[in-house]
């Protein structure tokens, strides 16, 4: 299964948290599963979370969507730069991230 396909049905089934504080938060406290970036993500941020990914083990995708088409595919009215898993429901995206590597 392609991995929007994945994601998708994690959105439906999962759980996951926006945004850089709130990722971060999840990163740092070891609750976040995997990262997904938007490639259009302000790069100091990009950075910050991918040197935090590295340091927890944590799988990441970068995604080449904007930020306002990042935030649609989680059927949000706002943009959002990074996405962190917390439960990935039914979808098997943890293991598709991890692959992709």
């Amino acid at each position: 299964m392609a991995f929007m396909d994945q994601l998708r049905n994690a959105v439906r089934s999962g759980k996951f948290v926006y945004g850089t504080r709130q990722s971060e938060e999840q990163i740092l406290t070891g609750k976040a599963k995997a990262i997904i970036l938007s490639e259009k993500a302000e790069e100091l941020m990009v950075e910050r979370v991918k040197y935090l990914a590295e340091i927890g083990k944590i799988p990441i995708k970068v995604l080449s969507l904007s930020t306002k088409e990042l935030g649609e595919t989680f059927a949000l009215a706002y943009p959002v730069s990074v996405a962190v898993v917390l439960d990935e429901g039914d979808s098997k995206i943890i293991s598709e991230i991890k692959t992709e590597k």
